[in-house]
């Protein structure tokens, strides 16, 4: 049986909620400030979230070279990145 997943979490990001579904899901969340991202996941891994609202997302894709039929693959992605 695989053990827990540990995942550090900057104290900012309280607030979205993640951090408790995190915990929801069976991680183990442990708050404190990171000097870098907002969530760090093993020794590698760091992720910084961000939050897009309308055109924003259209912006990133053109700013990327990337149209929609492109990235429909996050849909069904489990763990999908961009």
């Amino acid at each position: 049986m695989a053990g827990t997943v540990r995942i550090l979490v900057d104290v900012h990001e309280q607030r979205s909620g993640i951090p408790g579904l995190l915990e929801q899901l069976g991680a183990e969340v442990e708050l404190l400030l990171l000097p870098a991202g907002d969530y760090a996941l093993g020794d590698d891994t760091l992720v910084e979230r961000k939050e897009l609202h309308g055109d924003e997302v259209v912006e990133l894709l053109d700013s990327v070279g990337l149209e929609k039929p492109e990235i429909d693959f996050l849909d069904d992605a489990v763990w999908p990145k961009l």
